[in-house]
């Protein structure tokens, strides 16, 4: 049996944003699942969301953004968009027209696997969403089930809020790097609290596994090479050995 073992992140050499960010996306992503976690690592979990919570708002105490009520705002209109767009071929595919069957056929199968993507962390979800939105626009067929389901205009919707939250991203992203971030002091703890956690449920994974706690090490796991990839140095290091450093 093959040991479960997640990919190297460096979380010191992340900046305070993006440990902060990794922080919050690894909670994102766990705390719907808190209660089938296990004692030890929900505890684990929950140290987690006290520390990265208490660093945010030492970070937010020099950092309001004015982009963030927009970002919020696009945030939800994407999410309505994304699930009406998942929703409508559903009710087509009930119905006794053929060619609109047919056509919601076609978005389904397309679409199946961007099901949950308004629940994927915010960076994650503009980015994947991009690549959604560039395939459909490539595909003749696509855009023509879609046009026969009246779906298009949602789709054409749904691009323009997703390119308009990556710009605000990018921007606010940009204004906080311009300021002197005030959750350094902290930084320490929340990476040692993602450390102890990712330690857990790793080991989780490998003596206790189940499906979810398996379905979880997988999303945490693609989260850690997206961030290792923003470490200061991150693609170019070829010394992997584990130090106090790394969540490894």
């Amino acid at each position: 049996m093959s040991t479960m073992q997640f990919s190297p992140l460096y979380v010191a050499r992340l900046t305070v944003n993006a440990s902060y960010a990794v922080n919050e996306s690894v909670i994102s992503l766990a705390t719907p699942v808190h209660a089938e976690l296990g004692a030890i690592c929900a505890v684990a979990l929950d140290q987690l969301t006290d520390v990265t919570t208490q660093f945010g708002q030492s970070i937010n105490q020099n950092q309001k953004s004015i982009f963030t009520a927009e970002m919020k705002a696009l945030d939800k209109e994407r999410d309505a968009d994304c699930n009406l767009i998942f929703r409508i071929d559903n009710n087509y595919l009930k119905g006794t027209d053929a060619e609109l069957k047919m056509a919601a056929s076609t978005l389904q199968l397309f679409l199946t696997p961007y099901k949950g993507l308004p629940s994927q962390p915010i960076d994650v979800q503009t980015r994947v969403t991009k690549e959604m939105l560039a395939k459909y626009n490539n595909s003749t067929e696509l855009k023509q089930a879609a046009e026969k389901l009246g779906i298009d205009k949602v789709f054409t919707s749904l691009e323009a809020k997703n390119n308009t939250f990556a710009e605000r991203y990018e921007a606010r992203n940009d204004e906080y790097a311009s300021k002197t971030v005030s959750g350094s002091s902290l930084k320490p703890a929340a990476n040692a609290a993602l450390i102890q956690f990712c330690s857990i449920l790793e080991q989780t994974a490998n003596l206790m596994p189940n499906d979810t706690i398996l379905a979880l090490f997988n999303k945490i796991d693609e989260l850690r090479k997206k961030y290792h990839a923003l470490e200061s140095g991150g693609e170019d290091k070829t010394d992997t050995t584990p130090t106090d450093d790394t969540t490894k």
